[in-house]
């Protein structure tokens, strides 16, 4: 009787195997479908760290025009100053020099504040700008990890061993 079963057990082993070969082709598809996934990933999560570290180096950038505009409007203010104690005869010594010397002391500290500020917001880019990047690199590695998984699991469904 077991040889009367024989052709029957090769057929359905001959079908299953078809089958797991089947899994295995999907198994491996998968598995290329995340890695192109996680290669995607990686491309814009360095792009978005390319963008951190631009917005850092711009807030830099308009930290020193804000500073270079309120300068020329601090000094044209305390020219204006003169200007107009001196058409009124009033020389720029005294309380007029100390106001002008308390404008320019006013805005050395605003210019002093948004540098220290843009310098910060600059280093808070720039670290997240490392995380991007350290992400990036963590996706991608882990990408290749599970496609040689998915890889080896492909092989062993075609070999029969999984």
């Amino acid at each position: 009787m077991a040889d009367l079963m024989k052709p029957q057990y090769e057929k359905s082993m001959g079908i299953a195997s078809k089958y797991q070969q089947y899994a295995g082709v999907m198994s491996g598809a998968s598995a290329m479908s995340q890695l192109f996934g996680d290669i995607a990933d990686y491309s814009v999560l360095r792009f978005e760290a390319s963008q951190a570290q631009l917005q850092g180096r711009q807030a830099g950038l308009i930290a020193g025009e804000q500073s270079n505009l309120l300068m020329k409007k601090i000094m044209g203010d305390v020219q204006n100053s003169f200007a107009t104690y001196a058409a009124r005869g009033i020389t720029s010594e005294g309380t007029p020099m100390s106001i002008a010397e308390t404008s320019l002391k006013g805005a050395g500290e605003d210019i002093k504040t948004l540098t220290e500020s843009a310098r910060i917001q600059e280093e808070a880019r720039e670290f997240e700008a490392k995380q991007l990047r350290s992400q990036a690199n963590l996706r991608l590695f882990g990408g290749i990890l599970q496609t040689i998984s998915g890889g080896a699991r492909t092989y062993g469904m075609f070999k029969g061993g999984f």
